[in-house]
Parts: structure tokens; C-alpha cells; sequence
């Protein structure tokens, strides 16, 4: 069974499992976007704090969703108005 842990941009989830092999990737592949450390209080357990980076990482045991701050319709408003669509 797949772990799922969904967060925002620019926030933390405490406390997760994570395997061998996903922390491996998450830490070789996603530097930069998500910062992965161990908790100190929990062991095996680890820390995520997304950055400024959305999107879905798909893990051998692990899916991590990583949302936008600001609700897409709000977003797609801006990115409208920005660009001069409406």
C-alpha cells in the first residue's frame, strides 16, 4: 500500500514513513524543491518542507502532492489578467 501526504507550497508535513529507496530519490532528485530531514523526536520518521515547486511526486511506495497556496481558480484569475486574456 502507497503512502499519500498531500501539502501546500511553502509549508511542512511532520513525521512521515518514508522507505529506503524513496528517501534515496527524494534526496538525490528533488534538492532545491523539497527539503527532506529526519525527526529528531520520532525515529524513522522524516520531515518535508515544500518550496516554491507544485506538481505530484510518484514514489515506488510513496505519493507526495505538493498544491499551490492559492486556489487554482483564483490563479488562473491572475494569470487571465496578467496576460491581458479577459
Amino acid at each position: 500500500m502507497k503512502n499519500f501526504y498531500q501539502l501546500p507550497e511553502h509549508s511542512a508535513l511532520l513525521a512521515i514513513d518514508l522507505s529506503d529507496e524513496d528517501l534515496r530519490i527524494l534526496l538525490s532528485s528533488f534538492i532545491g524543491k523539497l527539503d527532506v530531514t529526519a525527526n529528531i523526536y520520532l525515529p524513522n520518521k522524516y520531515n518535508l518542507r515544500s518550496h516554491q515547486y507544485v506538481g505530484i511526486i510518484r514514489l515506488s511506495e510513496t505519493e507526495i502532492i505538493i498544491e499551490p497556496k492559492t486556489p487554482i481558480n483564483n490563479l488562473s484569475y491572475m494569470l487571465s489578467t496578467v496576460y491581458k486574456l479577459i
